[in-house]
């Protein structure tokens, strides 16, 4: 195996003018009496000609770099292609290229039409080559045909293992269960790639269960998400520009304030989301606020009288939740967490009370276990995380989304029926903490959002999106000084690699030629470049065809 993926190494880096002598190395090992290096030496050889003739091969969609180009014949069905993969008469320079252009075309009737090449016994490469394609392709359709080779005792290693990467690649729950099988396998490399092939499939959900992304996702990403099987976002340019502020980090520094802002629809929250993400892998403890516009806008939960400041009301059933997330998003620091002492000691009741030196873990148990306490125990929570951040015991990042609505309306009912101000609001009072106190070892990223001045029953006036205008102006100077960062709109660029995804996804299918590019012109057209219009657009418009404009006589 070692030795055919040197072989795949040395026709990927070319050499087509042979300063460095690869064709002679590829030519003395093309008559290796092991079968596959042969192969493979001779497929290199034919791909450095094939350069020499046609130039660098244009890039996949798949962003690999492939031991043959695909056919570039466009009329050939599927059934056509699928002759040529079988076929073993054919070269095996003429099966890869077969093999590549219906990888492309990416349907399931190819799927299953490169599934069949698993059973072509003339050559363990070409079915290791198989595997790996179909691993590209992540369908469910081939489950079966993987499985089979998989379980298959006489089958060799190397395609044993492609057909266990694969599995890992599509990474349903079916496939799971059949890497579990074969974690014991008698053949170690089978062994090693069951179970990295289950940590492929463990990975992204993994850390899409751990920050909780059911919840703090836009409810229509969620749907996309569950639909396509994958949470996968584009790296933009507002993306880099926040991950900045994390990158540089240093212990000891001034808290940065992040002010996030832009039009609907082009990735505040999504912005949120993946510095969440970062702050995962950098060991930062994660406060999120998903929504601070939630408590101020509820008549429906129960709200109580503050029994620790008068004139406060409490939310419990809002702070539950916020304590709960706070929970979910840091099980990677809860053994660091519950190491940090409580600076002083809290009554919560005549019963519940947290000695000083306790860990602050126990707070949140406290206010879990009794929602009456939870909207006191989230402010102990987070005053105690700011004392240990600024002491430098913890990195801390606060994620607000909506933050203007913590100063924005409130339809909050008083005991005696009148309408609460938001300043009455203990959760308000608590989050604004982070924006307003002094405390260091922290980054602190706030959206401005217009969904705390719109009026869903006004559709003609214009909401501004600036963030001077949704905090206010005095807040706005008072929340001095942060970084701006705006949320733009898709470039063309941004748009086409969106475009290609949700057709490689099979979200969209594209009429070849002309019709289909006037068709995707108009679809981009219609979103205006905006990523969460473009998104609903695509959803209703699955099979992309253009009616040609009338002839003018």
């Amino acid at each position: 195996m070692f030795r055919h993926e040197a072989g795949e190494a040395l026709a990927a880096i070319g050499d087509p003018d042979n300063k460095f002598g690869v064709a002679e190395i590829l030519k003395k090992y093309s008559n290796d009496p092991v079968v596959e290096v042969a192969e493979t030496c001779q497929l290199a050889l034919e791909m450095i000609l094939w350069r020499k003739s046609n130039g660098n091969m244009p890039r996949s969609q798949y962003d690999s770099v492939d031991p043959a180009p695909p056919l570039d014949d466009e009329n050939k069905t599927v059934d056509e292609l699928m002759s040529i993969l079988l076929n073993q008469q054919n070269t095996l320079w003429e099966r890869y290229r077969a093999l590549f252009a219906l990888r492309n075309l990416n349907t399931d009737a190819a799927t299953k039409a490169i599934a069949k090449g698993l059973f072509s016994e003339d050559s363990a490469l070409f079915r290791h080559e198989v595997a790996y394609v179909l691993g590209q392709i992540q369908s469910p359709v081939a489950i079966s045909e993987l499985k089979e080779r998989l379980s298959s005792l006489d089958e060799s290693g190397m395609v044993r293992h492609e057909c266990a990467e694969a599995l890992g690649s599509i990474g349903t729950e079916e496939c799971r269960q059949i890497l579990v099988e074969f974690l014991k396998d008698k053949e170690r490399v089978v062994r090693e790639s069951c179970e990295v092939a289950l940590n492929i499939a463990a990975g992204e959900d993994d850390h899409a269960k751990a920050l909780s992304f059911d919840l703090v996702l836009p409810k229509d990403f969620r749907a996309l998400t569950s639909t396509l099987q994958e949470y996968v976002w584009m790296f933009r340019q507002q993306t880099l520009e926040a991950f900045k502020s994390i990158q540089k980090f240093e212990n000891g520094q001034n808290t940065q304030r992040l002010l996030i802002w832009g039009n609907w629809g082009t990735g505040k929250t999504i912005t949120l989301c993946q510095l969440a993400h970062l702050a995962l892998n950098q060991n930062f403890v994660i406060v999120t606020i998903h929504d601070a516009m939630a408590w101020g806008r509820d008549n429906y939960y129960e709200v109580e009288v503050s029994s620790y400041k008068t004139g406060r009301l409490n939310s419990p059933h809002w702070a539950t939740k916020i304590l709960n997330l706070f929970k979910q998003q840091n099980q990677h620091n809860w053994s660091a967490l519950s190491n940090l002492k409580a600076s002083r000691k809290y009554e919560w009741s005549q019963m519940e009370q947290t000695e000083i030196g306790k860990p602050i873990t126990e707070i949140v148990e406290i206010g879990l276990s009794a929602p009456y306490l939870a909207t006191d125990c989230l402010g102990a929570l987070f005053k105690e995380l700011r004392i240990h951040a600024t002491s430098g015991e913890i990195k801390l990042l606060v994620l607000i989304d909506k933050a203007n609505g913590l100063f924005g309306k409130c339809v909050v009912r008083r005991p005696d029926r009148t309408t609460a101000d938001i300043d009455e609001l203990t959760l308000t009072i608590q989050i604004r903490k982070f924006l307003f106190s002094s405390w260091s070892n922290g980054l602190c990223a706030f959206v401005a959002d217009k969904a705390e001045a719109s009026n869903a029953r006004d559709n003609v006036t214009i909401v501004p999106t600036d963030p001077e205008a949704l905090f206010g102006d005095l807040n706005y100077e008072k929340l001095k000084p942060f970084i701006l960062l705006k949320t733009n709109l898709y470039s063309e660029e941004e748009i086409n690699v969106m475009h290609e995804y949700f057709l490689e996804k099979n979200w969209l299918r594209q009429e070849k030629g002309l019709p289909g590019e006037e068709a995707k012109k108009q679809l981009i057209f219609l979103s205006a470049f905006n990523p969460a219009y473009y998104e609903k657009i695509c959803a209703m418009s699955w099979n992309l065809q253009c009616v040609p404009p009338p002839v003018n006589l």
